[in-house]
């Protein structure tokens, strides 16, 4: 099932919509969908995608019983070489009550924040990195109900192979607070 709080993306780009169960138990919040999520009209395609796939499945997880969505529903369009996609401020205007809807609408017991944009985007804070996040919360932080983790993006893992043991540790840890979850 696909959430789609309005006709369509009020900048006028091409958009990409959340995919899954309404309600879900987990939530799973990127960036911004890429070239290849835009063509195949669904998030988390490619690269990235395949390697959120792995990390679900290890944790004994699929994508028909988890809802996939980014923090912004069209591409990031800032592109600097050897770097992440940056999210425009308007983009993150124009998408913040979409996605605080779409969190209402889906209803999870656990929103997994991928990545420093995704984590910035849903605390209204540009300055709050994972790394920032997880000083001054720990590993996760409940909000009105819902448990909130921030873990690197998995393109992280790309460009860090050094990290994997570092990476295997915080996909750990998310999979005990899913263990209790279920508890």
């Amino acid at each position: 099932m696909s959430y789609s709080p309005g006709t369509g993306c009020v900048l006028g780009r091409p958009h990409v919509l959340g995919i899954g169960p309404v309600p879900a138990q987990v939530m799973v919040i990127g960036q911004a969908p890429n070239d290849a999520s835009i063509q195949a009209k669904r998030p988390w395609v490619g690269t990235s995608g395949n390697t959120l796939g792995q990390w679900l499945r290890r944790l004994d997880l699929n994508e028909a019983e988890v809802y996939l969505t980014n923090a912004v529903k069209c591409p990031a369009h800032h592109k600097y070489p050897g770097q992440a996609d940056q999210i425009s401020y308007n983009q993150k205007k124009a998408c913040y009550q979409w996605l605080k809807d779409e969190i209402e609408v889906v209803r999870p017991k656990v929103v997994v924040l991928l990545g420093s944009s995704a984590t910035q985007m849903f605390f209204k804070d540009d300055s709050m990195t994972v790394s920032k996040f997880r000083a001054q919360f720990g590993w996760s932080h409940k909000v009105e109900g819902t448990v909130y983790f921030p873990l690197r993006h998995p393109s992280y893992e790309a460009r860090n192979p050094d990290m994997f043991k570092s990476i295997v540790e915080e996909w750990a840890k998310l999979d005990d607070l899913l263990k209790l979850c279920r508890a």
